[in-house]
């Protein structure tokens, strides 16, 4: 069950937050068919899992590729940390991570492997070999927004994630439901990320662990528990599953 990444703790050294809600609302402004597009995602999902069973011990393999926006500074991470990176991120969805004891009471007992492996991507679909890591150098990375999306590989195919320098919004990190993705946007579709929120080393810290985690948990189509907000004291709104 998934869903449990989504009460994996963003706490930093700094108060930037997930930026998915912020991100979708503007999106919405623009395209308010959103709602329905993902209103009817949510339905069909819904009706995907009454009828399809998962194969006992079946394991989801995603191919990841990490475009490094960059300017030839700090924010051109190395292989090292986007190795690092995909460690913990599979640690997360396996459920191996170190500090899987400091889960919070409520989940402990429901946790689960997810069966779900990321792993850099070792083809392209021209058939070329490539080792996930693909370098751009552009200063769009001092702005990170969807404009610094560059040279996406095809969605539905690859998670794409991307790294920047800043970004735009404040945030650490932000990625779109599947729900919200359509037409020209898919070439938008996968996550941003700041360079200090990629893994544990180089240039991010221990506090950036479960960071892309969590944002691969909205790609997946994982609101926040307490809904699609970020506002503190608000109403809780409903995260869609059933727990």
């Amino acid at each position: 069950v998934l869903f449990l990444l989504e009460g994996i703790s963003m706490t930093a050294q700094v108060k930037e937050v997930c930026g998915t809600d912020l991100e979708r609302k503007k999106l919405i402004e623009l395209y308010p068919e959103i709602l329905e597009r993902e209103a009817d995602f949510e339905k069909r999902a819904a009706e995907r899992l009454t009828s399809i069973m998962r194969i006992e011990g079946e394991t989801i393999i995603i191919p990841v590729v990490f475009h490094i926006i960059h300017d030839y500074s700090g924010e051109n991470i190395s292989d090292e940390q986007v190795y690092d990176a995909i460690e913990h991120i599979n640690a997360d969805f396996r459920k191996t991570n170190a500090d899987f004891a400091a889960t919070i009471p409520e989940f402990q007992g429901i946790a689960a492997d997810c069966n779900i492996e990321f792993r850099l991507a070792q083809k392209e679909l021209s058939s070329g070999c490539t080792n996930g890591i693909d370098r751009i150098a552009s200063l769009r990375t001092y702005t990170g927004s969807d404009a610094a999306k560059l040279g996406g590989w095809q969605s539905g195919k690859y998670l794409n994630i991307w790294v920047v320098k800043d970004l735009q919004n404040g945030a650490a990190a932000y990625a779109y439901y599947p729900g919200s993705i359509g037409g020209i946007m898919y070439t938008v579709d996968g996550i941003i990320c700041r360079q200090d929120y990629v893994g544990t080393i180089g240039s991010a810290g221990t506090y950036a662990a479960h960071v892309l985690s969590h944002e691969i948990g909205h790609y997946l189509n994982l609101q926040h528990v307490w809904g699609n907000s970020n506002n503190p004291g608000v109403a809780c709104g409903d995260d869609q599953v059933p727990d």
